[in-house]
Parts: C-alpha cells; sequence; structure tokens
C-alpha cells in the first residue's frame, strides 16, 4: 500500500505502511503495521533500479530518518531504490505486546 510521496533535498521518499499477518501460519489472524520509506535519487527517478533494504542495527531503535541527501545514501541511491524499515516494535511499525 503506497500512502505519501514527497521530495526533499534531492531525493524522492514514499512512505508505505502494510499490514501483514502476525503469525503467517494464521493468515486470518491478528495483522500487524510494518512501515517504511522509499528513497530514491529523483535525478534517477525513471531507471528501474533494484531495491536495497536497509536494517538498523538495534536494538529497539527505528530506521534512520533521511534528513540529507548525502553520504552513504547519496551514493547507495544511485543504484538502488533505498528501503529504509521500522521493525517490528520500532518507529512508526506496530508495537510488541
Amino acid at each position: 500500500m503506497k500512502n505519501f510521496e514527497y521530495r526533499y533535498s534531492g531525493m524522492s521518499i514514499i512512505e508505505h505502511r502494510f499490514m501483514v499477518p502476525l503469525d503467517y501460519n494464521d493468515d486470518k489472524g491478528e495483522k500487524i503495521s510494518i512501515f517504511l520509506r522509499e528513497v530514491y535519487d529523483r535525478n534517477y527517478a525513471t531507471k528501474k533500479l533494484p531495491y536495497l533494504i536497509f536494517f538498523q542495527g538495534g536494538p529497539g531503535y527505528e530506521s534512520p530518518r533521511p534528513i540529507t541527501h548525502s553520504g552513504w545514501l547519496k551514493y547507495a541511491t544511485k543504484y538502488y531504490r533505498v528501503l529504509l524499515l521500522d521493525q517490528r516494535g520500532t518507529g512508526l511499525s506496530s508495537l510488541i505486546s
């Protein structure tokens, strides 16, 4: 599900929220929300780029917020659409209860 798209500091950012089963063996059971930001360089918007998923080393912290188009993110977005995932229990994803 695509929620919201905006541009910032040379980047395009798409916010996604997915509802997924808490237990994949019981897909009709409880659902949780997973949030991620898809970040790409606007100069490469028309290229079909592969995805690179970033997992925060944690423990217990959300994925970094793209505040500047510099450093590793600037380099990575030339070759990939970077997915910044808030893992379960962090950031805007469902809490662990």
